[in-house]
């Protein structure tokens, strides 16, 4: 497993396509597995695999509202966005 070090140099767009993958591969692990066990912990202090995906849902609703609350404040600081009247860079291009 990458570590969160490890994962933070990576480039952007490998991170977005690491994501992009994240819905299937959850998915796929789940896949065919009871109710029954899918919601049973392995360890007391451990998460039932029900339980990560519900986590996972539910940080997902929140870094998206997160994020686009990020651009429309803050369009020129988002790393690898081109928004509207900015250069490739992201930076505010220059007025005419």
């Amino acid at each position: 497993m990458t570590t969160r070090m490890a994962y933070a140099q990576q480039s952007v767009a490998r991170c977005l396509e690491r994501m992009e993958r994240t819905a299937a591969d959850v998915a796929a692990a789940i896949r065919g597995r009871s109710d029954e066990l899918l919601g049973r912990r392995p360890a007391p202090m451990s998460w039932a695999a029900k339980e990560v995906v519900c986590h996972l849902r539910d940080i997902e609703e929140l870094f998206l509202l997160r994020f686009r609350t990020m651009l429309a404040s803050h369009p020129a600081r988002a790393p690898g966005v081109t928004a509207p009247g900015s250069d490739t860079r992201g930076a505010a291009a220059p007025a005419p």
